[in-house]
């Protein structure tokens, strides 16, 4: 998820899904992998989240 917001230099999920090589990928399977990473209980979402969407829309 971060090299793909890292890659497609914009916040908005749809844009990361362009920019990673995922091949062919079903709505839904993106969506429960998108929503996987942001319960995940060993990532602290905001922690890295908020900065790369401060420095993402700086740029």
């Amino acid at each position: 998820m971060v090299s793909g917001l890292l890659l497609s230099q914009t916040v908005g999920f749809d844009h990361w899904k362009a920019a990673l090589p995922l091949g062919w990928c079903l709505a839904a399977s993106w969506q429960r992998r998108a929503q996987r990473w942001l319960s995940h209980g060993r990532i602290d979402v905001e922690v890295l989240y908020i900065p790369l969407v401060l420095w993402a829309s700086q740029t």
